[in-house]
């Protein structure tokens, strides 16, 4: 049972009838269950994540990464959303309902819509036979001839969702360009929805998570502590090269008390071992145990980008956990780190958290 934490979850019912967590600003939650643990309250909740399916490429990659690690979870839904562009669309006003637009269309382009449909009912099947409960996976076709990032963001954001999940091949742009385009797209549109690109076929379930002390290493953190708290299979290794660190500026407590309260902060921060320590207890307040968790130091290497991936080889992880950081941010490793990483990756997933 995760270790309850009073000040960490503070559930407020907003205008819309969500649940805003007061840790994770940018879920709006489906409040599904409360437990009585000695605390004041804890809450357990569902994590959704939104899929963009492209219909030009096989998604097998995709699906079985997501298979490997979520088809055993009751508390994981998959959201697939397909964009249909369709010429009408551009003569349909904004606000014209989904009827409308389709009333609108062409005889060929109604056939194109139903074959959109029928792919994602597909995909649902799929899923369902690698795991996945049918109550688990929704989908959906939007009608369109606009952007293609702002209608995934746009989706993302009325969804609540808590991830994208991006393929590579639906991520030229950032890949080709360093972490830019779509995802600073998204980041921008969805008040940074965290965004996992999966690159190639992954088998291994392993996530290395870069560290330096910083508040965004520790938004990754507490980003993967959300989506596999409580999970017995999880493995789990903070990773940290001493190379990298040696510009590092001193931190200072109080920049963390907004995100993490001046008490958790003294008690976990202001320590000698806070670069790994902080983590590690963001990670066993969400349901982890400590033998799920690994701490690696390494000096070797010049590249921080390089090490990262090295890391990653050598150990055989599935997932690379990091901040993508806002802009012009200058602290710590993840502004010049994150882009290369993502140009350089290959099988492996890597989940961008931004500063939330």
């Amino acid at each position: 049972m995760a270790r309850p934490l009073s000040h960490q979850f503070n559930p407020v019912k907003n205008n819309k009838g969500f649940y805003r967590c007061k840790r994770f600003p940018y879920h709006e939650g489906r409040l599904t269950n409360f437990h009585n643990t000695g605390a004041p309250f804890l809450v357990i909740m569902n994590k959704k994540l939104l899929v963009p399916i492209d219909r030009t490429e096989p998604s097998s990659n995709l699906f079985h990464y997501l298979s490997q690690l979520f088809a055993h979870r009751n508390d994981i839904e998959l959201h697939l959303f397909s964009v249909c562009k369709i010429d009408s669309a551009i003569n349909v006003l904004r606000d014209d309902s989904e009827k409308d637009i389709l009333a609108a269309l062409s005889p060929r382009e109604k056939l194109y819509y139903k074959s959109c449909l029928q792919s994602l009912e597909n995909d649902k099947k799929r899923l369902e036979r690698r795991g996945f409960k049918p109550s688990c996976i929704s989908f959906k076709v939007k009608l369109t001839s606009g952007d293609y990032a702002k209608l995934i963001a746009d989706e993302a954001c009325q969804k609540g969702c808590d991830a994208i999940v991006v393929r590579e091949v639906d991520n030229v742009d950032l890949k080709e360009q360093g972490a830019g385009s779509l995802s600073a797209t998204l980041r921008e549109q969805t008040e940074k929805i965290p965004v996992w690109l999966i690159n190639g076929y992954i088998e291994s379930k392993k996530f290395l998570v870069p560290v330096d002390g910083t508040n965004q290493s520790l938004q990754s953190a507490k980003h993967l502590g959300f989506i596999i708290g409580g999970d017995p299979q999880a493995e789990i290794t903070l990773f940290n090269a001493d190379t990298l660190f040696f510009k590092k500026a001193p931190i200072n407590p109080e920049d963390y008390y907004e995100q993490w309260t001046s008490e958790w902060t003294k008690k976990h921060l202001d320590r000698p071992d806070r670069l790994f320590h902080a983590p590690e207890q963001i990670l066993l307040e969400q349901g982890l145990k400590e033998e799920q968790i690994k701490r690696v130091t390494t000096k070797k290497g010049i590249y921080p980008s390089r090490q990262i991936l090295r890391q990653a080889l050598i150990g055989d992880f599935g997932t690379i956990v990091m901040s993508q950081g806002p802009q012009g941010f200058s602290r710590g490793i993840f502004k010049s780190v994150t882009a290369k990483v993502c140009a350089m990756a290959e099988d492996v997933a890597i989940w961008l958290t931004g500063d939330f």
